[in-house]
Parts: C-alpha cells; sequence; structure tokens
C-alpha cells in the first residue's frame, strides 16, 4: 500500500482512545497498535495483506469494545437521572399531601377562617 494509506491507518488508531473501564478495549487497541505498525515496515507480500487484515479486525473489536463501554455509561447516566427525578416527584407529592392535609385539619381550617376574617376587616377599613 501506498506511504498514504499507512499514515491514514496509523492516524485512525491514534484516534480511538479506549477507556479505562474497559480493559479489553486498551488491549485491542495496543494490539492493533502494534501490528499496524509491524504491516508499515513489511515488504510488499503476501504477509502485508494478512497483517492488515488482522490490524482491521483488531481495531473493529478495539472500537466495538469502546462504544459499548461508552453506550453502558449513557445508560447507567440515565438511570440515575430518571432515579433522581422519580424521588424528587415523590418528596413534592408528599409535600402537597401534607400541605392539604394540615389546610383540611381542624387547626388549619381556624387559620382559614381567621385570616378570612382579618382579610374582610381590612377590606372595610380601606373603604
Amino acid at each position: 500500500l501506498p506511504r498514504t494509506t499507512q499514515c491514514t491507518i496509523t492516524r485512525r488508531l491514534q484516534q480511538i482512545s479506549p477507556t479505562k473501564s474497559s480493559r479489553s478495549a486498551a488491549n485491542n487497541y495496543e494490539e492493533g497498535r502494534s501490528l499496524i505498525s509491524a504491516f508499515c515496515v513489511l515488504p510488499a507480500t503476501g504477509n502485508v495483506n494478512h497483517a492488515f487484515g488482522e490490524a482491521k479486525s483488531t481495531l473493529e473489536k478495539s472500537e466495538g469494545a469502546v462504544n459499548d463501554t461508552t453506550s453502558a455509561v449513557i445508560k447507567g447516566t440515565e438511570s440515575v437521572i430518571g432515579r433522581a427525578e422519580h424521588a424528587m416527584k415523590a418528596v413534592t407529592d408528599d409535600a402537597k399531601q401534607a400541605m392539604q392535609g394540615l389546610a383540611d385539619s381542624e387547626p388549619g381550617k381556624a387559620a382559614r377562617h381567621v385570616l378570612h376574617d382579618a382579610g374582610e376587616k381590612l377590606t372595610h377599613l380601606t373603604k
């Protein structure tokens, strides 16, 4: 293959950055880099195609492992956000029920009557 193709392959390998949480991705990535390095110095024989095929396969495995790890992290984050939203809604609902219960209680009703009466008196005073 031309030198530009070899450089393109090498650059592509350098763009992949496996996550720490995926040990197999890191191993595949390193193995792919080694194969590409060997490929770049091999003479133009049948071994070149074999080395290139192995490197491509290893690279695809590495990309797949990185993508799987990324997907798992995204799903985990969405799950945490969903649980947090659910918990906040539950707290809000409990607070609403508590306030409604207080308003419907005898002291709550008495307080409402006092405030209503005070409001009416203020209204009459300002007329």
